[in-house]
């Protein structure tokens, strides 16, 4: 379900081709891959005024898609065992596996007792995402990376 964020997000803007829209809501989406091959296809037949400012905003998204990829590599490792989410009423959440398309959570009470949920990675939102992210261990490029995510997502 789209919220009126999204559905503001989705518009298109004045004069937007197919191929940039699609690649700003597969980022939007956080299908990072889809996104710099459509980028890469556009750049085919781009011209020389429209290269540099494709080029950019492809290694912006391509600075992003390794971000995320380090939080993919993080949940799967374990990293986020000892950073439990508190949930309220003694509930935490643990981020728990990962893939390019979902996350699983791993709810638990204080007797132990829980179960697991899983998201698309486009129904997390920004906010958690960042959230998420302030737990690894980033390079300074990471931060770069983080700063375009967050402005990406209006934080």
């Amino acid at each position: 379900m789209l919220t009126t964020d999204d559905r503001d997000f989705a518009a298109n803007d004045e004069g937007e081709t197919p191929g940039a829209r699609s690649c700003r809501l597969d980022a939007h989406a956080r299908r990072y891959g889809d996104a710099l091959k459509e980028f890469d296809k556009m750049l085919i037949g781009v011209s020389a005024d429209e290269r540099p400012a494709l080029e950019a905003r492809r290694t912006e998204i391509a600075a992003q898609a390794s971000l995320f990829d380090k939080l993919i590599a993080a949940v799967n490792s374990g990293a986020f065992g000892a950073h439990p989410v508190d949930m309220g009423a003694g509930v935490k959440a643990t981020l728990v596996k990962a893939t390019s398309e979902a996350i699983e959570i791993a709810f638990k009470d204080v007797e132990g007792k829980g179960g697991t949920s899983a998201k698309k990675w486009h129904q997390v939102s920004g906010q958690d995402m960042l959230g998420y992210f302030s737990v690894l261990d980033l390079t300074t490029d990471d931060r770069l990376s983080l700063a375009a995510f967050c402005y990406s997502n209006g934080l």
